[in-house]
């Protein structure tokens, strides 16, 4: 309501003559000391009250203690919801602060009036504009406050437009998106710019749940904050999470909202949303790059390290294991002096000291470093001074392993130095140009070509190097791409041209010139390479080529391989074998592109192969491809190429052979490549399974040697007790017959087993071992023993010196070789020599028994037990027989560590 309305200037004038009926009316309801005069007060009151049309309340500071019945009928609600209640509340959520600020400025001051326009909502939710004046009663914190409704006016509700249109911009025109849903989920309101933000029109969403278009991952989430904000009235929740846009895509958002369930202009969920997907890709490709620039450094062929002033590795990266081959653990915190190569410590001392007398130095070196496995590597590294700064407080360096650099520098020298001898040696003549067609460079080979020296034919000029002829096609070949401005780009790289050249004695060679062209940085052509060759000789064998080409038809004709000559994309040539090969008849051959002959997938690749080759470029001349049949089907075959001159022009000449047969051998070798792996398994096999046995044999050996043996021995004792505790003299010669058997048990039979299943004179030496096993046989055989003096006096000092498994091996393989000889070669004779050097133990036994053929005998268990024991030392054997002149084993042994 403005100042000056008819409306404002009346209430103006009924406010003080209220106010001052009002006062009196409260001063007597003071100082009423008569029940009557008090009564007839409230009275009094009340009938004022209650025949005011204009509301009317009675405040103790903000609380409501007194109302009359319009204003009850003003605000729709009874008295009861009034009284008690802080003023304010009674007023929409917006304006509270307004009415507050005017109950505070009214009390305390009975001579002024204050007021203003605020709204409300009535139970029904029917919104009212009201105006309100409020004046303090003088004494105390009582204020009275006049309340009267101004919705059924003009004012009233250009008031209600004027604040429908305020708050309605101020949610139209909000970057943030703004939504109502109920406490079943169900949007119920949604602020234009939700559009924007999701691209869904209003009613697309209106009546839709709330979390329809949420990222799976996020929609549990995002229902546990719903639902424990069902339990937390008028309390606010923020957080993120994913939506899908109209468009497909998925937007980040954040969502702040609060429950209003209980208030009756809500009575649901307002949630302000805002788009945050570029913050949230922002973050993320923060993340990925600092994700990448780690992987960079951790990952780098480069290392980086950070050193202090007086040369402590404070930092390394993880690269630098790879490079240096030491771990960041065992590095870091070292000077790294303690690393750098003795004759270089000097020299990084003083680039240190350098290099820390002044900020943001940079200085680049090399040095020797003594790398993990103890040798020396060579590093080349830059250093930059960032003591002063605070976040690197070091000298940063980035270094790299260049040794394979430098031995590769070291080579290309030696290399070039090797060339250069053989250009200076070789038959043909080496020779560079440049773009003024004079010589640079000419191999001395030029002197027995030609008959000039060095010096004279690098004074030549183009024309005193040519015939007439070949002067006159050269001209024409510098014509075309030299002296044309774009011609050098349609010059290849490398060209090949014969040549008729000059000699000092008057006379002319036919040479082969490959030329190839150098060009700069910007393809421009600087000069060229040249190698010379005489062809005189070549010429003249083409001349008689040509007269034997007939001949040689003929060959072609019959050749089991076919015979394509391809100019032009097609077939010029084809012989009967070609036909049989691919299926087509000869004129079929030559009526089809050859591309067409060949799988779709090798057509490009071929079809530049057989280009390139014309133009003369070297390459690889037989290839392995499938060519398709005029049938459809595929066959394997080998093409060998080459290029030609047919009838007057370049050709690709191709020799077809059908392989088809050798591509199922090379199936067959690489299954009996399986087979062969398999049997190496088989074999390693076998050894453990005789190592196994060895063990098993010690074990029980032991056993018999001790336990049993010791058992036995304690019987004996107790039957010679027996014996002389014994009164009857048969019981006293049984006692000694059983005392005798026992004896004969364990000399004859026990200790024998023992020995056999394990001989433990081994660990006296291999040469005691021999001998004793020679005695085992000496009633069976006439033996031989020959044995290296030096191997006898130097095991004696060191019974270890021969490795326990290759003693053992050495003494099985004698054992079994011995028992074989006496089951089955009826030798009566053997012969046993043990050769030692440094590296090697040589064994040898020889017998004059009746020999067999080897190739026609199968292996028997001795034979393999032989091969078993050899390998599992680590050792070779083999076997020398024939029928009537004895048998012959040998066995080597590698000796480690014995120098």
């Amino acid at each position: 309501m403005e100042h000056g309305t008819p409306e404002h200037d009346t209430l103006q004038e009924e406010i003080p003559a209220l106010g001052q009926r009002l006062a009196r009316v409260d001063k007597e309801l003071a100082g009423q000391g008569s029940s009557e005069g008090h009564n007839r007060t409230i009275a009094e009151l009340d009938f004022l009250s209650a025949h005011m049309s204009d509301g009317y309340a009675s405040l103790d500071g903000h609380v409501v203690c007194k109302v009359n019945h319009a204003l009850c009928l003003i605000l729709g609600i009874t008295e009861t919801h009034i009284i008690g209640r802080p003023f304010s509340d009674l007023f929409a959520i917006e304006d509270r602060a307004i009415v507050k600020n005017l109950i505070g400025q009214a009390t305390g001051c009975s001579d002024s009036v204050c007021q203003t326009n605020v709204s409300a909502q009535r139970k029904n939710n029917e919104q009212v504009v009201l105006f309100l004046i409020a004046q303090g009663a003088g004494e105390g914190n009582l204020v009275r406050v006049l309340v009267r409704d101004m919705s059924a006016t003009d004012q009233g509700r250009e008031e209600l437009d004027r604040r429908d249109r305020y708050f309605r911009a101020l949610i139209e025109y909000s970057l943030d998106a703004c939504m109502v849903f109920d406490d079943t989920g169900t949007i119920r309101y949604l602020s234009p710019s939700y559009r924007d933000l999701l691209g869904y029109e209003h009613n697309e969403r209106i009546g839709t749940p709330i979390l329809a278009n949420v990222h799976p991952d996020d929609e549990a989430h995002a229902r546990d904050i719903f639902q424990m904000q069902m339990q937390r009235p008028g309390k606010s929740a923020r957080m993120e999470l994913r939506s899908r846009h109209k468009d497909g895509s998925w937007r980040y958002i954040e969502a702040s909202g609060t429950n209003l369930m209980l208030d009756p202009n809500i009575r649901g969920f307002i949630a302000n949303i805002r788009d945050i997907t570029s913050r949230k890709l922002a973050e993320k490709a923060l993340i990925e790059k600092e994700e990448h620039f780690r992987t960079l450094i951790e990952n780098s062929s480069d290392a980086i390290a950070i050193i202090d002033a007086a040369g402590t590795i404070l930092y390394e990266s993880p690269s630098s294991q790879r490079i240096v081959g030491y771990d960041t653990e065992t590095i870091l915190n070292r000077n790294v002096m303690e690393f750098v190569h003795p004759e270089d410590r000097d020299r990084i001392q003083s680039v240190l000291a350098h290099l820390s007398g002044e900020n943001d130095r940079v200085v680049s070196t090399e040095l020797r470093f003594r790398h993990g496995n103890g040798s020396w590597i060579t590093l080349e590294g830059t250093a930059k001074n960032l003591l002063h700064e605070p976040h690197v407080n070091g000298i940063v360096v980035n270094y790299r392993n260049v040794t394979e650099r430098r031995l590769a520098e070291k080579a290309l020298k030696e290399s070039e130095e090797r060339y250069r001898l053989l250009a200076e040696n070789l038959l043909d003549v080496i020779w560079t140009m440049g773009p003024d067609y004079k010589y640079t460079y000419i191999s001395p080979s030029v002197t027995r070509l030609r008959g000039y020296s060095q010096e004279e034919a690098m004074a030549l000029s183009l024309k005193n190097n040519l015939t007439p002829t070949s002067l006159k096609d050269v001209s024409q070949i510098i014509a075309k791409y030299l002296n044309d401005p774009g011609g050098g780009n349609q010059l290849p790289s490398w060209m090949s041209v014969e040549a008729e050249l000059t000699r000092k004695d008057g006379g002319s060679v036919w040479t082969e010139n490959s030329i190839t062209f150098l060009r700069d940085d910007h393809g421009t052509i600087t000069g060229c390479l040249g190698v010379t060759r005489d062809i005189e000789q070549r010429r003249k064998a083409e001349g008689a080529l040509r007269e034997s080409e007939a001949k040689y038809a003929a060959v072609v004709e019959h050749a089991m391989d076919g015979v394509i000559i391809w100019q032009d994309n097609y077939a010029k040539f084809a012989n009967p074998a070609a036909s049989h090969i691919s299926g087509y008849c000869l004129e079929e051959i030559c009526g089809t592109p050859f591309l067409n002959m060949l799988p779709e997938a090798r057509r490009s690749e071929i079809g530049g192969l057989y280009r390139s080759l014309l133009t003369g470029r070297q390459m690889v001349n037989t290839y392995q491809i499938e060519i398709r049949q005029k049938n459809g089907q595929t066959k394997p075959v080998e093409v060998s190429i080459a290029r030609i001159l047919y009838q007057g022009k370049p050709a690709v000449m191709g020799v077809i052979r059908d392989i088809t047969s050798r591509k199922l051998a090379e199936e067959e070798r690489v299954m009996h490549a399986a087979t062969l792996a398999r049997a190496e398994a088989l074999n390693v096999s076998r050894q453990r399974i005789v190592k196994v046995q060895e063990s098993l044999r010690k074990e029980i050996a032991n056993e018999i040697h001790g336990s049993v043996q010791n058992r036995i021995i304690l019987l004996m004792h107790k039957i010679r007790e027996l014996e002389s505790a014994s009164p009857g003299n048969q019981l006293v010669a049984e006692l000694r017959e059983v005392h005798k058997r026992m004896g004969d048990i364990l000399n004859d039979h026990l200790r024998p087993i023992s020995h056999r299943l394990f001989p433990s004179i081994l660990r006296q030496g291999l040469v005691p071992a021999l001998q004793s096993l020679c005695d085992q046989f000496e009633k069976a055989l006439v033996i031989d023993l020959n044995i290296d003096k030096s191997l006898v006096e130097s095991e004696r000092d060191d019974r270890r010196l021969i490795p326990e498994t290759i003693r053992l091996s050495a003494c099985r393989i004698t054992e079994e070789a011995l028992n074989n000889i006496v089951k089955h070669s009826g030798a009566d004779r053997v012969n046993i020599s043990l050769a030692w050097t440094a590296e090697k133990l040589r064994l040898e036994i020889c017998d004059n028994g009746q020999g067999f053929n080897p190739g026609q005998v199968s292996a028997g268990t001795g034979m393999l037990m032989i091969q078993d024991y050899a390998e599992v030392a680590g050792g070779t054997w083999s076997i020398n027989s024939t029928p009537g002149s004895g048998t012959k084993i040998n066995a080597i042994f590698e000796l480690p560590g014995n120098e």
